[in-house]
């Protein structure tokens, strides 16, 4: 069967909420065989279900070939090439989408009440993903911002003073690329969900129209305190190496529901059918 007539016998694809969150693969090599797309390296072979993939995290030492990129992206789910610090450049996948969300944001944007109104829902959001032992952002404080910089002020005040406990508390101290590392994988995680989606990524709501990858960011912040800092910390107190570090934040991604749980704050916040 030739590619171009296993494109035309792909189904739908699965919504994102219904997927594996993310598959990643280093020191690697991907192509197609059989009309498969496998994943190989020195160790094993396995086969990746595409269909059912939310993201596919390219680290480093992977090559992929074009015809499993074409049907990778056929099937809607997102490539992202991972640096060694976990960095992503992602690639939108291959369907064409409705521009409707992406006009949706662009209006928020426009519109200072609604902007507003969607930075107080993503700051309240931050405390649905909080442990019971994390200080909440204080409601009333919500409540009282009358701009998006003062969104920004209230949650700017509420992380510092949370990563100076988490650091006090720790007793240790936590390497700087074990942050960069775990901070830089949650904006990975979070990446297929948005472009899944149909939203740009670039159009946030608190990081604003002046920061690349505004909406990574805002909805990044919802996870990392749990998957980023608190990891980091463990990660440095276990002296795990980087590798796994990497198993346990896509392990504790998955088991936590934490893609279904973004989907749903998304979908809520701009009024999406879910």
């Amino acid at each position: 069967m030739s590619l171009l007539e296993l494109s035309q016998k792909i189904a739908k694809p699965l919504p994102v909420r219904h997927r594996t969150p993310v598959v990643y693969v280093e020191r690697a090599r991907i192509y197609v065989a059989a009309n498969q797309v496998i994943i190989r390296s020195k160790t094993r072979q396995i086969s990746l279900p595409v269909g059912s993939t939310a993201c596919l995290m390219l680290g480093p030492g992977t090559s992929i070939s074009n015809e499993a990129v074409k049907i990778i992206a056929r099937r809607d789910t997102t490539i992202l090439w991972a640096g060694g610090g976990g960095l992503p450049i992602h690639c939108i996948s291959g369907n064409y989408k409705t521009p409707k969300n992406i006009i949706l944001q662009a209006q928020i944007m426009a519109d200072d009440s609604r902007r507003l109104e969607c930075a107080k829902a993503f700051l309240r959001k931050r405390n649905d993903f909080l442990p019971t032992d994390i200080k909440q952002v204080d409601s009333g404080e919500i409540n009282n911002c009358t701009s998006v910089m003062h969104v920004m002020l209230a949650e700017a005040r509420w992380a510092k003073r949370f990563y100076r406990e988490e650091m006090v508390a720790s007793g240790i101290k936590v390497a700087l690329s074990k942050v960069k590392l775990t901070n830089f994988f949650c904006y990975a995680l979070v990446t297929p969900i948005i472009i899944s989606l149909g939203f740009n990524p670039n159009l946030g709501i608190i990081h604003g129209p002046n920061r690349g990858g505004g909406l990574i960011f805002d909805v990044a912040d919802l996870i990392k305190p749990v998957l980023a800092v608190r990891l980091a910390i463990e990660a440095s107190r276990a002296g795990w190496t980087e590798n796994q570090l990497k198993a346990n934040i896509l392990e504790r991604y998955r088991d936590g529901g934490y893609q279904r749980r973004l989907v749903d704050v998304l979908t809520g916040i701009y009024g999406l059918d879910s």
